[in-house]
């Protein structure tokens, strides 16, 4: 059984740690639903054909090479 005087300050570090991952899950999400949404607009403006001016290899190529 741990002491309660003790256990306050050991909590509030558990807590901590915790707010902690909570912040970088939340910047992960913000991250994958920025790339989401990218990827979202260039599939609406890919046509899926034969065309040789594709957005999505566009977008690739840009990021490659820049």
């Amino acid at each position: 059984h741990q002491d309660p005087a003790r256990a306050g300050p050991a909590l509030a570090q558990v807590k901590a740690l915790a707010q902690d991952h909570l912040a970088q899950i939340d910047a992960k999400i913000a991250g994958l639903r920025a790339m989401r949404d990218t990827l979202a607009d260039l599939v609406d403006a890919c046509h899926g054909d034969s065309r040789p001016d594709c957005p999505i290899l566009k977008d690739l190529a840009a990021k490659h090479h820049g």
